[in-house]
């Protein structure tokens, strides 16, 4: 758990993050990959048939700071105030402000209804070395964690790596004007069914990608503008672990537009 005394000096990373993945090469080829949409949200797909998987991937940059977006990733029980398509969602277990595992339901057409997610979320701090924040997503292993009594009615799916969410600060597009953030999110989905239905394949690529999107950026330009917001308050009361994100985003990224000259 992040101390609560005075924060330790920015250099020194974030208390309980783990170490950067080494299979996060994936994001920047795009070999294997099908491009399915192409504008300012870029929409990727990747059949993965040797590991019964679906792998998804999203790219766009953001008109918000860094540790807006690690909030809105973090702040998991948040997610059905802002995305219709998540009914549940709640912490299982809190190993350390970046460390944690949640359960969610998310509605899907019919036949199926409503599926069930667990996984561990894991933040790594890679701000001074790479220059961006990721945190990683895996489900656990089966039976190592107790589901809500409500699981049992639900359609499971499961999280491979390396799944994972990645910020990275960028420059204004003017000078003095509002902070930006490449986001990239990479899912590797086990649909726990040999053949996905096409209808699932259209839901998630034409309807449920593109609306987490225009939700993101919908809540990024109008939630945080009030304090008494949810993902604000959330802010204040983990104002350490974001303060420290802040912090050194910023510090990425002065030393990013340095190295550029």
């Amino acid at each position: 758990m992040l101390e609560a005394a005075t924060p330790k000096p920015i250099s020194h990373g974030l208390p309980g993050l783990s170490s950067p993945p080494d299979d996060l090469a994936d994001l920047s080829s795009d070999e294997g990959w099908r491009t399915v949409r192409d504008d300012e949200l870029r929409l990727q797909h990747r059949h993965l048939p040797e590991r019964g998987a679906h792998a998804f991937r999203a790219t766009c940059e953001l008109d918000a700071p860094v540790e807006h977006l690690v909030a809105m990733a973090r702040e998991i029980d948040l997610y059905p105030t802002w995305n219709k398509y998540v009914t549940t969602a709640n912490i299982l277990q809190r190993r350390n402000e970046t460390d944690v595992t949640f359960y969610m339901t998310v509605w899907v057409p019919w036949p199926i209804s409503q599926v069930g997610l667990c996984s561990d979320a894991v933040g790594t701090d890679v701000l001074a070395e790479e220059g961006r924040f990721v945190i990683m997503l895996c489900s656990p292993k089966k039976g190592a964690i107790e589901l809500p009594e409500a699981a049992k009615g639900h359609r499971k799916i499961r999280l491979q790596r390396p799944t994972c969410m990645v910020f990275t600060p960028l420059p204004p597009s003017t000078p003095g004007g509002k902070p930006r953030t490449l986001a990239q999110v990479m899912v590797v989905l086990d649909p726990g069914i040999r053949h996905l239905p096409c209808f699932i394949m259209t839901f998630v690529l034409k309807i449920l990608c593109p609306f987490i999107y225009n939700a993101v950026k919908k809540v990024l330009a109008s939630a945080f503008r009030t304090p008494d917001s949810p993902l604000p308050q959330r802010i204040g009361q983990r104002a350490e672990l974001y303060e420290i994100v802040r912090q050194r985003a910023q510090e990425a990224l002065a030393a990013m537009m340095h190295r550029n000259g």
